[in-house]
């Protein structure tokens, strides 16, 4: 049946928007990385090692991480990094179910200039992720931390052997000012200075170091990671480490593995200790002492993920804010919804 004038004027209306989207998110792709965005919803229960209740609630969690390309080859970008979570090892917020008020707060905690002038040689300036080669928040920084300064890596293998050169020079502070506009100051201070290399072997085992000056305490870290499938029973195994060889000399390390049970089940387990003079500022879930610690998540669709862990204290002779850590988590992706729905 012959299309009347006013069905080919309706039918071509509702046809423009469709193409407007069509040029205009692949416009706006041109511009915005989009590399993180999710939700989660976690119940933790903490307790001493006297079997006393220090914390039982269910928190929320939103992070959003993406950049800005300046250029079209993305050589000159803007990171941002927008997160839940009031302090420097907090990336979680109260709901107000179970123990504690509810509380909220979403903030911009990273905000950084990058250019790589060269090819393999990049600089940042502004409050910045840490590097932390093949270690993890158990021995560095937790990974919900931040740091207000500048830093150079250089990724030339074939000239220089290693994979990654880094220098960071930078201030580690504001304990409970993560908002990255109410400490743009520090980016004049300084009182951490990193020097690290990392090399990658076959894509089987990567190692790295770093020597490192934190409030005037110099610190050695190294990390190792090894694939080891052959073993059935673990995928991958790590081991980190540290030694302060000044201001209250010690050291610590932590074990782990990693197995992939199922293409949608993956399990971990681990040993850490961490000496009782090593202060705050590593993971809020490992903190000091000796841990024995089960981690894994299953993956119920590309955009749902059920996590646990469960932290034990064992064998310490000091006092530990953790003697037993149980926490669910239930995360789910916004970045694949818009992946899927070829927004990004």
């Amino acid at each position: 049946m012959p299309l009347l004038p006013e069905d080919r004027r309706r039918r071509g209306a509702a046809a423009r928007p469709t193409t407007a989207i069509v040029f205009v998110v692949p416009a706006l792709t041109r511009w915005l990385d989009f590399q993180t965005a999710t939700l989660a919803l976690r119940f933790r229960d903490i307790r001493t090692n006297a079997g006393v209740t220090t914390s039982s609630q269910a928190q929320d969690q939103e992070q959003f991480k993406w950049r800005v390309k300046l250029d079209p080859q993305g050589r000159y970008v803007v990171n941002f990094g927008l997160f839940t979570g009031a302090t420097f090892t907090a990336g979680w917020n109260n709901t107000g179910i179970g123990a504690g008020d509810n509380g909220y707060s979403l903030v911009f905690k990273q905000l950084s200039f990058e250019a790589q002038p060269v090819t393999g040689i990049t600089g940042q300036i502004g409050s910045l992720y840490f590097w932390r080669g093949e270690s993890t928040e158990i021995t560095t920084f937790d990974n919900d931390g931040y740091t207000n300064g500048e830093r150079i890596s250089v990724k030339r293998p074939k000239e220089l052997f290693f994979d990654e050169l880094v220098f960071t020079h930078s201030y580690i502070g504001d304990l409970s000012t993560p908002n990255v506009f109410r400490r743009p100051n520090r980016l004049d201070d300084a009182n951490y200075w990193q020097y690290a290399v990392a090399k990658t072997f076959s894509k089987r085992a990567g190692v790295s170091l770093d020597y490192s000056v934190q409030s005037q305490a110099d610190i050695l870290r190294g990390a190792a990671r090894l694939s080891t499938k052959e073993l059935k029973f673990v995928d991958t195994l790590r081991w980190e480490g540290y030694r302060r060889v000044d201001h209250l000399p010690a050291g610590g390390s932590a074990i782990s593995g990693e197995k992939a049970v199922t293409s949608r089940l993956t399990a971990g387990f681990g040993y850490a200790t961490i000496d009782p003079h090593y202060g705050t500022l590593n993971g809020e879930r490992y903190g000091i002492g000796r841990h024995l610690f089960a981690i894994g998540s299953f993956a119920a669709t590309p955009e749902w993920t059920l996590g646990y862990y469960v932290g034990r204290g064992i064998a310490n002779d000091f006092k530990v804010p953790i003697g037993t850590r149980v926490e669910v988590i239930l995360t789910y992706n916004l970045l694949k919804t818009l992946q899927r729905a070829h927004l990004f």
